[in-house]
């Protein structure tokens, strides 16, 4: 192997360790108490056990299984206390170096996935050199970096299978493609936009119906056992944020709207429906059935993430031409963080220094007046400028049957 790969990767598990020890977001209080809830035995009824005052369960059972099996494990080797003890956070445990310990053994599960993506994304690759810039910024990545050891997210999962997708894909392996969008699905919902276009790559309907059953079959089976719970459908099976990108919508009566996101995206489907496109041409169609996801939908910072894999393979493939746009998708995920509360900027560091854990944000230290709704839609529309141009350029032509 290739020595420069080693020190890329070495470099990158420090960094990765370091934020991990040494940030926290109040939203990594869910994942610590589902996987406490699954580690004690509470496994079919997980849902029914959630503490609003503390967190809510809202997404589905897969991630809750996670850091279950990685809760009792911890648990086991190093006690439950150093695990389990933290689910109140204060400033009384901020500059402790167990709850630090703690943050970190949270988060360090995801470098699994992590490492997994960065391995099949270079193996779509044959040249060194690519495999090596691939490599590189796989690993220093700043929107993985910020979402999964920063925060503390769990999108860095589903990304995983989605790499996962493409590997298999570019080895023609359409089952196993199929399925590794069903395993992305059973984390987050949205593998299933790209479901869609592995299946309409087929040109036998009893193939697509195939490829579907296989990808919705496994999603199907990890909440199958959670369906009849109350608790799994008011929180997670509908989950607010599911939900989020039928917000865009043009009112035509008292009741009724247009719904933007499914009208493009359905559009986006027919067109592939009615213009076969080559399998190699899949992951820019990918590339915008996603964009247009984030083109009408108000979304969380770290679902970037989900672009990730397709931005670096563009980058690749485009010899760095398109690296405007991808500094566009950057400045637009950066730009939005200062535009929600301060736990995601000046709070996130309070592991290492508790005094900031109570500051406001930026602009009231400042003093400075502003709108967070124009600034958070101002950094949409940088990603959608961006967007529009991807559109421009990998919107699928015609071609011959």
């Amino acid at each position: 192997m290739d020595k420069r790969f080693l020190i890329i990767f070495l470099i990158g598990i420090i960094v990765k360790i370091f934020l991990s020890f040494s940030t926290f977001h109040p939203d990594i209080l869910a994942f610590q108490l589902g996987g406490s809830l699954i580690s004690s035995g509470k496994i079919f009824d997980l849902y029914e056990h959630s503490l609003p005052s503390i967190a809510i369960l809202n997404y589905p059972p897969a991630i809750y299984w996670y850091h279950g099996i990685f809760n009792f494990l911890f648990s086991t080797i190093l006690g439950s206390s150093i695990i389990n003890n933290y689910l109140a956070v204060d400033e009384v445990v901020l500059g402790d170096f167990y709850f630090n310990i703690h943050l970190l053994l949270l988060k360090i599960p995801y470098l699994v996935f992590d490492v997994l993506a960065g391995w099949f994304l270079i193996k779509l690759f044959t040249s060194t050199k690519e495999k090596l810039v691939v490599f590189m910024l796989w690993n220093f990545n700043p929107i993985n970096l910020y979402s999964t050891y920063m925060m503390g997210q769990f999108d860095i999962i589903p990304v995983f299978f989605t790499t996962l997708f493409l590997y298999f894909l570019y080895q023609r392996k359409w089952s196993l493609s199929a399925l590794s969008l069903g395993a992305g699905m059973a984390f987050k919902i949205y593998p299933l936009f790209l479901l869609i276009p592995l299946m309409l790559s087929k040109s036998q309907h009893l193939d697509r119906l195939k490829l579907f059953g296989l990808g919705t079959g496994v999603y199907i089976l990890t909440i199958l056992p959670y369906i009849f719970s109350s608790g799994f459908r008011s929180t997670a099976l509908l989950a607010n944020q599911t939900l989020k990108s039928l917000y865009a919508s043009i009112a035509i009566s008292g009741g009724a709207s247009i719904l933007l996101f499914p009208i493009f995206l359905f559009f986006f489907y027919l067109y592939l429906f009615y213009h076969k496109q080559d399998v190699k041409n899949l992951w820019n169609i990918c590339l915008v059935t996603l964009l247009i996801f984030f083109v009408f939908t108000h979304h969380h910072p770290q679902w970037i993430l989900w672009l990730s894999p397709f931005l670096i393979i563009d980058l690749i493939k485009s010899q760095f031409k398109n690296l405007v746009l991808v500094i566009l998708v950057i400045v637009s995920f950066i730009g939005s963080l200062f535009f929600f509360d301060p736990s995601l900027t000046v709070n996130i560091f309070s592991p290492l220094i508790p005094s900031l854990y109570n500051l406001p944000s930026l602009w009231e230290i400042y003093k400075i007046q502003m709108d967070f709704h124009l600034g958070r839609s101002l950094m949409q529309s940088i990603l959608i400028a961006s967007a529009l141009y991807y559109f421009y350029l990998y919107f699928p032509r015609k071609t011959d049957e």
